[in-house]
């Protein structure tokens, strides 16, 4: 919606207005639009709210607000958010979550460690299994848990 309105435009040239005021709000200066629309952007740039250049693809235009359209089209009380904020604030936001992304990359740095403790302790007792088997390699329970073992060995 128009700030002022000291220009009566089209729904078209108000839509396009909107675009780019939304755009210029979240830090991008142009839009692209279809060359559809270039009778209207021609008449916003001769009011002076837009400047043109051309598409990056056939069939294209692209536009942004000029000074003028930004003080038309934009609240004269709307500012960035980012001025609105207090830079400390967003600095201490980041550190906090860097902080704790690097408790969570050491938490699970402990757990790998931890697991691979545990699967040497399993290859430890499967190996003292295993020779405790060899011993008895004649029975066919010994065979059996020799086969056990290899085949637990295999998914470590």
């Amino acid at each position: 919606m128009s700030a002022g309105a000291s220009v009566v435009l089209t729904p078209t040239q108000e839509l396009i207005m909107d675009t780019l005021a939304a755009r210029y709000r979240t830090g991008e200066n142009q839009w692209t639009f279809t060359s559809r629309v270039t009778p209207a952007l021609r008449a916003l740039e001769d009011v002076g709210y837009v400047g043109l250049m051309g598409g990056v693809t056939a069939n294209t235009i692209r536009a942004s607000l000029t000074e003028a359209g930004r003080l038309e089209w934009l609240s004269a009380s709307w500012v960035p958010p980012l001025v609105t904020l207090d830079r400390s604030d967003v600095v201490n936001a980041l550190r906090t979550r860097c902080e704790e992304l690097a408790a969570q990359a050491e938490a699970t740095r402990r757990g790998h460690m931890a697991l691979a403790e545990l699967n040497d302790s399993y290859r430890a007792v499967l190996g003292a299994i295993a020779r405790v088997a060899q011993e008895e390699e004649s029975t066919a329970l010994a065979q059996v848990v020799l086969k056990l073992i290899d085949a637990v060995k295999a998914t470590l």
